[in-house]
């Protein structure tokens, strides 16, 4: 069962069509554990954080890391490393995947500077290694069950 779940994202395909449709997260349930895919957000006032973390819990959140600066402009579209982590922390996944970073520039923080931040935030925070992997585009990674 796949849940359609609130996110955090402005809106516009043309410049009379401001807000009017909404960009979302999913909660997807299977057989072998629940999914989250946060999809393109940014963390707002992080309530649809705590909405989404009711679905849970979780054994995969897939979860934004990149495109966060200039943090003025991208802050209502992309969450950032530290953001990435809280989102971790309220979802209490087994293991969470960072994407949307590494394919091509797309904003002012250098290509890889998304998985070496959130590296050096998760180690400072003490999370132990492989729960948040960052792996480059087609490397493949392991879910463990709980």
């Amino acid at each position: 069962m796949v849940t359609v779940l609130r996110a955090w994202h402005w809106s516009s395909r043309w410049g009379t069509d401001r807000n009017r449709a909404l960009w979302s997260a999913f909660s997807v349930s299977t057989s072998h554990g629940n999914i989250f895919f946060a999809g393109d957000t940014g963390w707002g006032d992080g309530s649809w954080v705590t909405e989404a973390a009711r679905a849970g819990p979780y054994r995969l959140a897939i979860i934004l890391i990149g495109a966060y600066l200039p943090r003025d402009i991208m802050q209502n579209s992309h969450v950032g490393p530290d953001e990435a982590l809280r989102i971790f922390r309220a979802l209490n996944p087994v293991m969470a995947l960072g994407v949307h970073w590494g394919t091509f520039q797309l904003a002012f923080e250098r290509i890889d500077d998304p998985p070496s931040t959130l590296a050096a935030l998760s180690q400072r925070e003490g999370l132990p290694a492989g729960r948040f992997v960052t792996p480059e585009a087609g490397h493949p990674f392991d879910v463990p069950t709980r």
